[in-house]
């Protein structure tokens, strides 16, 4: 990104490390029926996207003087649960969209059946790619990279994103506070991961990690208030923020959550200028 901002590229920086991660390490397979789930693999993984939660996991670890090399399966597998969690999202059973950035949605190049289970291959890769490295950890490091391993299967699970799921397949969420509950599990668990994961590898602590907390929460928060945002004008029952408080109204909470997620990281002075900015571009991004 030649003559961007310094945000514009650090951000393509720490983008092109998680996406040559994440093609690396997808398996390939010459026997049919595997080829083509590592085919719907690939397809999904390779059709783009911000990358923001793996991006958001290099930046943490680097806040803290960390080599993001060390960070990168970390940040690679949770960018492999998002990705198997938009393929899912999309099958009939669930949101049942056809197009995901602007290409066929994994189910509807593939079929329902092979996009369940590469789905289910790309969850499963992203442990897999946990406990490989685990053994690479350094002696006096490996119980807090074991910690954030968990910290990530929870944030992802029933305690996290698939419970927020199952609850807004439930139906029967409405108004502020209902609402924010759901995108609590739903979206804003995963951003936990991204961020929180990577303290707890390094080691963090005290009023630095609570800083960390708050501003994970706010910055996933605030993420899914803009998409609804953007999705006000859509027909349809999902539940969104944007039409129980109104444009204006979730517009000042999203501004409250970009402004909180900036302050809770004073605690790291200008070290932290990038997380600062991907506040911002979490509530002003435009797809």
């Amino acid at each position: 990104m030649p003559g961007g901002s310094a945000f514009d590229l650090s951000y393509a920086k720490y983008k092109a490390c998680v996406d040559e991660y994440m093609l690396k390490n997808l398996p390939s397979f010459e026997r049919r029926g595997q080829k083509q789930l590592g085919e719907a693999m690939r397809y999904s993984v390779a059709s783009g996207g911000k990358r923001l939660r793996g991006v958001l996991a290099l930046a943490t670890y680097s806040l803290f003087g960390g080599d993001i090399s060390e960070a990168l399966p970390l940040a690679g597998s949770i960018e492999y649960i998002h990705a198997y969690s938009l393929i899912h999202d999309d099958m009939p059973c669930i949101d049942d969209d056809d197009f995901r950035r602007g290409a066929p949605s994994c189910h509807k190049a593939y079929g329902e059946a092979i996009a369940l289970l590469a789905g289910d291959a790309l969850l499963n890769l992203a442990f897999e790619v946990l406990l490989e490295n685990a053994a690479a950890a350094a002696p006096d490091r490996m119980g807090g990279y074991i910690k954030a391993a968990a910290f990530i299967a929870e944030a992802s699970g029933a305690r996290g994103m698939a419970g927020g799921q199952a609850i807004d397949l439930a139906g029967g969420i409405s108004g502020e506070s209902g609402l924010r509950g759901l995108y609590r599990l739903k979206t804003g668990r995963l951003f936990d991961a991204a961020i929180l994961a990577p303290a707890i590898y390094i080691g963090a602590g005290g009023l630095e990690y609570e800083a960390l907390q708050k501003y994970a929460a706010s910055v996933g928060e605030a993420f899914q208030i803009k998409d609804d945002l953007m999705d006000v004008g859509e027909s349809g029952a999902e539940p969104n923020i944007a039409k129980a408080l109104g444009v204006a109204g979730a517009r000042q909470r999203l501004d409250g959550l970009r402004a909180g997620a900036e302050d809770s990281l004073s605690v790291f002075s200008g070290r932290a200028d990038f997380l600062r900015g991907a506040a911002g571009f979490a509530a002003e991004r435009e797809s």
